[in-house]
């Protein structure tokens, strides 16, 4: 996968601390809000019918080609245990336990950069997932096979 980002490691941890210090991420959410565990399951339901219906063009291109592939996977699937929640473009589910996430542009801004890491570290680490990244372009330009290497399906 081609990296577009200029950022050294420490940049990032640097942003990630920024971020931390500044009490924005939005993984926070029981302690920032404190919310129950009902609460957040309907704001996350919310969320998720938010981005469905306004779904960007390559994610709508790239689920159709999920199709194709006759892959079972859900379409902005939300994640929530304890106080972390986040949502996911694509989830493949057993035996894959993939999460896939189609990137626009602002994914290369620091401070999105630092965010992106800060959820895929949950996601692998404290969810036992894998996450893997495609450009809008890669998603609207991919071949099946293209895809399916990517994902490691071959």
């Amino acid at each position: 996968m081609k990296n577009t980002c200029r950022l050294k490691t420490e940049d990032v941890k640097l942003y990630i601390d920024r971020i931390n210090l500044k009490g924005k991420l939005c993984l926070k959410m029981k302690e920032k809000y404190n919310l129950t565990v009902k609460e957040k399951q309907s704001l996350c339901h919310k969320r998720q019918n938010k981005l469905k219906k306004n779904a960007t063009g390559a994610e709508l291109i790239f689920k159709d080609k999920l199709d194709l592939m006759n892959i079972k996977y859900l379409f902005q699937k939300g994640f929530i245990k304890g106080k972390n929640f986040c949502i996911v473009d694509f989830y493949l589910p057993k035996p894959y336990k993939i999460c896939i996430e189609v990137d626009g542009g602002y994914h290369n801004d620091p401070i999105q950069i630092a965010r992106d890491l800060n959820r895929t570290n949950y996601l692998e680490n404290q969810r036992g997932l894998k996450v893997i990244r495609f450009t809008n372009e890669e998603a609207e330009e991919f071949t099946l096979d293209q895809i399916k290497e990517r994902l490691q399906l071959i």
